[in-house]
């Protein structure tokens, strides 16, 4: 079987320079609607009532209820407030009277000072939750969460739209964990770190099968190890100019938040643009920066969700990924990126990646049958007239920059296991025009 490089493709007579792609094929009734979203001039300002949150367990606003505003509102914490909170939850229901497009925004009063929300205790902290059927914004600003490993940080549990602008979150079972919904989400000028409870199932963020993740000028590392700095099975990703570490510190490698496994799960029935981003990689860790990983999300595979939302598998027999024009690939860009491989907080170079240099990037593919599904059998024989071409999942490669220990491997083209099964990543000079264009770059 014939490893899919540049060269591969200019082999097979596969153009460069096409139009843009279709980076996933979902049903037409599981698109996002077009949604204007209230401007935040427009909304009322409420005053968080502190005591009485702390009673009730959940957000209580001072000058009426946040639940009832129709176009939404404006939460202010107190400036450099400490709250010790757990458990609460921004909440909109069936029974609230709101319109389409409504914006509730928890916003710390000082974007210099974080007001902050702690746990006590060992429990989670704070749940972003839509019950209603209406598409809804829900946001933070300016604010610091602190949870204990038995809840997550922060849950976001069914708004169409989340904001994080200005939060650093520390702690909890996951940092920020999304259940499966088709929302986007936002991330500006955040931080997450310390989360995780060790077990290798939970992570600093975890992101499900979520319809889309924008992140910029963000820093995640350091989770409890074995957790993933960032896991990520959205639709779309688009991550630039953030930073991922598996750990900051000797005291961080000290108490058990080094992470261990990939910087970066990310999962593969997607795409991915990823620009200008530092991964630093330090041991004990895995043998891959970033994994691209194969996990497939059937619509009806869940009762939580809107019908016929989700990814449809196709036919291999239409899959050929020498066409970059063809409908059914899924791309996954990694443009002018700094790796860090082993270089240690002191700048010396790490014994561990000095054993295991490793791989920045792994393409562990997107064939149905071997493919990770939700409560069913995760994987099956390889159809005996399968074709490397017949891969959905194709990496591409530019520009990245690798600092300290070199990689055994500059990148894996064979899922995990699988050698004699070769996956498409393309190592380019330059980006073509259509590239260029997709990733607005």
């Amino acid at each position: 079987m014939l490893q899919i490089t540049r060269r591969r493709l200019v082999q097979y007579g596969a153009s460069m320079s096409v139009a843009a792609v279709l980076p996933w094929t979902v049903p037409a009734a599981a698109k996002a609607e077009a949604v204007a979203y209230s401007p935040r001039e427009s909304l009322p300002v409420l005053e968080l009532d502190v005591e009485a949150s702390l009673a009730g367990g959940r957000l209580i606003t001072k000058g009426g209820d946040y639940r009832t505003m129709a176009k939404g509102a404006v939460i202010m914490v107190p400036a450099g407030a400490v709250i010790p909170a757990f458990w609460w939850a921004m909440k909109i229901t069936r029974g609230h009277t709101i319109e389409p497009g409504a914006r509730f925004i928890l916003r710390g009063a000082d974007k210099k000072q974080r007001s902050a929300l702690a746990v006590p205790a060992n429990q989670g902290l704070l749940n972003l939750i839509n019950y209603s059927d209406t598409p809804i914004s829900m946001e933070l600003e300016n604010l610091s969460l602190k949870a204990g490993k038995g809840g997550d940080a922060l849950r976001l549990s069914g708004p169409d739209h989340i904001r994080l602008t200005n939060v650093r979150v520390e702690g909890g079972k996951n940092g920020i964990f999304a259940p499966t919904h088709p929302l986007d989400l936002e991330m500006y000028g955040c931080e997450v770190l310390h989360s995780g409870d060790g077990s290798g199932l939970t992570h600093n963020v975890y992101l499900n099968y979520t319809r889309s993740a924008i992140i910029r000028d963000c820093r995640f590392h350091s989770p409890r190890a074995q957790g993933h700095v960032f896991k990520s099975y959205a639709q779309h990703m688009d991550v630039r100019n953030s930073y991922f570490a598996h750990y900051e510190t000797p005291q961080d490698l000290q108490t058990g938040f080094y992470g261990e496994l990939p910087v970066l799960d990310r999962g593969a029935w997607g795409s991915t643009i990823a620009v200008g981003n530092t991964f630093v990689r330090r041991g004990p860790a895995r043998d891959v920066v970033i994994d691209v990983r194969n996990r497939a999300f059937p619509p009806g595979y869940s009762k939580y969700i809107r019908p016929g939302w989700g990814t449809t598998p196709v036919d291999y027999h239409l899959v050929d990924n020498r066409d970059s024009q063809n409908p059914y690939l899924f791309h996954h860009l990694f443009y002018k990126n700094t790796i860090i491989n082993g270089v240690m907080p002191d700048q010396t170079l790490d014994p561990a990646i000095v054993r295991s240099p490793g791989a920045f990037v792994r393409n562990n593919g997107s064939t149905p049958w071997d493919a990770h599904y939700p409560s069913k059998p995760e994987k099956q024989p390889a159809p005996a007239d399968f074709l490397p071409r017949n891969e959905r999942a194709v990496v591409y490669l530019a520009g990245n920059k690798i600092n300290g220990m070199q990689f055994r491997n500059y990148y894996k083209a064979s899922p995990f296991g699988e050698d004699a099964i070769k996956t498409p990543i393309i190592d380019l000079k330059q980006l073509p025009p259509w590239l260029k264009e997709w990733a607005k770059v």
